[in-house]
């Protein structure tokens, strides 16, 4: 390692304990923002509270990281920003790369389901279960 930075060797017993822990915080960060989904029959009214969701939490996030480390009050919300901000840009990076790909291949036209056998989104009918 790099003693110029401060940084220790890693010790590998913890890998798969610190493994498992990135693999919670990832699972439990990607659940949040879809919550409002699964309570909130109005597709785009639970489009506004996952974005007012992902806003609190992104905020709250980066303050909360700021406080343990043990940085002074400025520099806290100076995180909650810059974590606000690196989440837009993925935000915003995703969708571009989502719409650029749509835009370069072909879609096929949608269906109208029929009375009764639909069942979600990719299930036309319920036979198919």
């Amino acid at each position: 390692m790099d003693f110029k930075l401060r940084l220790e060797k890693p010790d590998h017993r913890f890998a798969l304990y610190e493994g498992l822990v990135m693999s919670l915080a990832y699972t439990l960060g990607g659940l949040i923002p879809m919550v409002p989904y699964f309570v909130i029959k109005k597709t785009l009214t639970a489009l506004y509270v996952s974005i007012a969701t992902t806003v609190i939490v992104l905020v709250a996030f980066g303050y909360v990281k700021a406080v343990i480390t043990g940085c002074n009050s400025r520099d806290r919300w100076v995180s909650a920003a810059q974590t606000l901000a690196v989440g837009v840009l993925a935000t915003g990076t995703s969708y571009g790369i989502v719409r650029g790909i749509n835009a370069t291949t072909p879609q096929d036209k949608p269906q109208t389901p029929t009375e009764g056998t639909f069942v979600g989104p990719g299930l036309e009918k319920a036979s198919m279960l």
